[in-house]
């Protein structure tokens, strides 16, 4: 919200003062719900936007540096001076270095590093189904990529611009990190819709990209469709029954996107083609949602709500190896997880009322010449105990 606010006020370039004091207020606002990057991510924007705009020398003139400064300072200091207060050290340890240096540099205990090019993997599917005619357009614009003069640009040319900065910064930002979740990137799907807007909304300019992207993604859907009609011929009897209860939403909502999609394309109705795209995304986010999530959850997740139950009801401590903190453990467990690695097996075994959950494929692995017995097995998860 903070960087849109304030790309507005590059295009339009009116109520300066106010746009900045508002910039500093609503990022001191982001920095109380998500801490550093809520910070970055508009300071970030707006730098490369100022850079772009050759309005960089306006960013620090200190008619909105000075009293912008002193409103994100007033905002951020007292909790974070009271919370050091409270809590120190444990507030700088945790708060501080594990949830903001090291999930920046990956050295923390959370465990969720990925590679660099993850969140362009993520996007393509998370910008489903608009993602298709984004590349198309991408790719021939790129065959011909020209610098642009920002002061010949038009309000909407300045517009799509910016938002280009802004996408582009952030999903560098977050692939810098060696910490990464899905979520974490959803700040780019603004700027990112605001382009797929522009390009629909020119459809005789891109008609070419958008029709051969629709194509592709319509016919795929349509195949995927059909294949799907035979998914007890081809898949482990196991797997089909944990995604049965989706599977007709997804063949009745598939098909139709695909052949309504391909016959409004060739009919040159753009507007009935757009229409049944966000149908299907809205059909699928309504009714669809439930039952994906039920099938990640046979995946292993009910595996660890199943075993923190098991732990609760018979009084057993619990200690998870090499999960970081799954905070499903916690829900269920009611109380203190153990995160572990595997060089701590031996030790928890130990313990006869500690119990230990492993992933399957690594138990042979991590507990060679240890002694210990089986107390549940999951789909992905294996919960132990010593003998």
């Amino acid at each position: 919200s903070v960087c849109f606010g304030l790309l507005t006020f590059f295009v339009q370039e009116q109520n300066k003062k106010y746009f900045w004091w508002l910039f500093y207020i609503f990022s001191a606002l982001a920095v109380m719900a998500k801490g550093i990057p809520g910070f970055v991510i508009p300071f970030g924007t707006m730098f490369f936007a100022a850079l772009a705009t050759k309005k960089f020398k306006e960013l620090f003139r200190p008619i909105f540096l000075i009293p912008g400064v002193i409103l994100f300072l007033l905002i951020v200091l007292p909790w974070h001076i009271l919370m050091f207060k409270i809590h120190d050290p444990l507030f700088y340890n945790e708060y501080i270095m594990k949830h903001h240096v090291d999930r920046f540099l990956g050295k923390g205990t959370i465990n969720r590093t990925e590679p660099f090019y993850f969140y362009f993997l993520t996007v393509l599917w998370g910008f489903f189904p608009w993602i298709c005619s984004f590349v198309s357009v991408l790719v021939t614009k790129i065959k011909s990529i020209k610098l642009y003069v920002y002061e010949n640009l038009t309000d909407e040319q300045r517009w799509l611009y910016l938002n280009s900065i802004c996408a582009l910064f952030i999903i560098l930002f977050f692939s810098a990190s060696s910490t990464k979740l899905v979520t974490y990137i959803l700040p780019i799907y603004v700027p990112m819709a605001f382009i797929g807007g522009y390009i629909w909304l020119n459809y005789d300019k891109f008609k070419k990209q958008i029709d051969l992207s629709t194509y592709i993604m319509c016919g795929l859907l349509a195949f995927v469709s059909v294949a799907a009609i035979f998914t007890p011929l081809f898949l482990p009897e196991q797997l089909y029954s944990d995604i049965l209860n989706a599977k007709w939403l997804s063949i009745i909502l598939l098909g139709l996107t695909g052949i309504l999609g391909i016959v409004f394309t060739l009919k040159n109705k753009v507007i009935a083609t757009f229409s049944v795209l966000v149908g299907c995304m809205l059909v699928l986010s309504a009714f669809g949602t439930k039952e994906f999530y039920n099938v990640d959850y046979k995946f292993g997740q009910n595996d660890l709500m199943e075993f923190a139950t098991y732990a609760k009801e018979n009084n057993y401590e619990l200690a998870a190896v090499n999960l970081g903190r799954k905070y499903s453990l916690l829900y269920y467990r009611g109380g203190h997880i153990n995160y572990i690695d595997e060089n701590a097996i031996a030790d928890v075994l130990a313990n006869s009322k500690e119990l230990i959950i492993i992933k399957t494929k690594n138990l042979d692995e991590f507990t060679k010449s240890l002694k210990y017995q089986t107390v549940l097995t999951g789909r992905r998860y294996t919960l132990i105990k010593g003998k």
